[in-house]
């Protein structure tokens, strides 16, 4: 009896340590871009990321949608990481310049129309409780957004699309 109870429990403690992250998926709508001033803005963005010391062609960009407030904006910020990106629980998606775009808060349909295709994508819920260790064994923090990354804000005034503000910590700031 007493074995099968040390087996029990240590079984359950193998198991709990392998709860680590959880494998999960979602569903996106393809986006069509429909404000043709979208596109060299964000041209101009991937370019001036392509600059920055942290750039990889795995760089995610989430654009945040915000219509339903007295001035209707946008905030597009690049994040290192595409789990955290699905985990902000986003409607849409569409590439540009080979990077993944991923929208999500309000729906802006003088922004983005939605297209019949979805696609899956897999991705992973982090446990912020798991403690998990790089092949230095220096350990990895995933719930805080590296803020070495860019954002810029613009504004919906119209059919005209105004930037308001953006930050860079790699290089100069450029208005759109």
């Amino acid at each position: 009896m007493t074995k099968l109870l040390v087996f029990v429990v240590l079984t359950g403690f193998n198991l709990t340590g392998l709860a680590q992250h959880q494998e999960k998926e979602i569903v996106l709508k393809s986006l069509e871009i429909q404000n043709r001033q979208l596109t060299p803005i964000l041209d101009s963005i991937v370019l001036h990321e392509k600059k920055c010391d942290y750039y990889n062609c795995k760089l995610t960009f989430v654009i945040n949608v915000k219509t339903s407030t007295f001035n209707p904006s946008f905030t597009i910020e690049s994040i290192p990481d595409r789990n955290l990106a699905f985990n902000l629980e986003p409607y849409g998606f569409f590439y540009n310049k080979g990077h993944l775009f991923i929208v999500d808060g309000d729906i802006a349909e003088e922004l983005f129309a939605r297209q019949k295709e979805s696609m899956k994508f897999k991705f992973l819920e982090y446990d912020t409780s798991f403690e998990e260790y790089d092949s230095e064994g220096r350990r990895i923090l995933r719930v805080v957004t590296d803020d070495s990354f860019t954002m810029w804000e613009y504004r919906i005034t119209g059919d005209k699309i105004v930037f308001v503000s953006g930050y860079s910590l790699c290089g100069s700031e450029e208005k759109q």
